[in-house]
């Protein structure tokens, strides 16, 4: 008789002295020798490419030749990182055969590494570069300058979430008795409010929203408002 074991360990390897009865009822016994074998991860994703758009990326790739004895993949790795000088290093996980990246900076040189996944672990990875674009300009825009509760409230709006905004200021002319520029922290693709709290009663400004990412800069058109 055959006699499967199967377990997802190897604590059963060694060597097994095995006795029983026939169909006859005769007595024997035998030495075997056992070795269990650990499951494996799967081999590497297949056909992986990257797609450019100006605000995104899209990598795709096909499933593994072969999933491994750990069973089949549940997950990919990705994790992709910025060639040069700049540390950017970016990491996710997905169950799909595509995932989109909005999080690159633009006109930089990425690598990307997808690993698939499965019980046994994290098998090897297949490797893409991506070169993203420059992308148009990004529209940002000061919308509205109204008095409210003694200060002139400026309301705008940073649409660009792909671009990595790290510095956004308000320039005033005159400048006299501002903070100029007025610095403060960049919300992206939602309504934004800054007070100017110096304005003079009576007195026309032109506000200016200036936003930047150390690639590029980009400014709004000028909004006239009177305190």
């Amino acid at each position: 008789d055959i006699i499967n074991v199967q377990t997802a360990t190897t604590n059963l390897t060694g060597v097994y002295q095995c006795s029983g009865r026939d169909m006859d009822d005769e007595y024997s016994e035998h030495t075997i020798n056992v070795q269990v074998n650990p499951p494996t991860v799967p081999t590497v994703p297949r056909n992986l490419t990257a797609t450019v758009r100006d605000a995104y990326t899209v990598l795709t790739y096909t499933a593994p030749l072969e999933n491994g004895t750990g069973g089949a993949v549940t997950l990919y790795r990705i994790v992709c990182d910025i060639l040069g000088g700049m540390q950017h290093n970016l990491s996710f996980t997905t169950a799909n055969v595509s995932f989109q990246i909005m999080d690159f900076y633009p006109a930089e040189s990425y690598r990307c590494n997808v690993s698939p996944e499965n019980s046994a672990g994290v098998g090897d990875m297949s490797t893409v570069s991506v070169q993203t674009r420059a992308g148009p300009p990004c529209p940002v825009e000061l919308r509205e300058a109204r008095k409210a509760g003694g200060v002139l409230q400026l309301t705008g709006m940073i649409p660009c979430k792909g671009d990595h905004w790290i510095a956004c200021e308000i320039e005033r002319m005159p400048a006299a008795g501002f903070i100029n520029p007025l610095r403060f922290a960049c919300p992206v693709g939602a309504p934004f409010r800054v007070n100017d709290t110096s304005a003079v009663a009576g007195t026309l400004y032109n506000y200016t929203l200036a936003v930047a990412n150390g690639f590029t800069a980009v400014k709004s058109q000028p909004l006239q408002g009177r305190m």
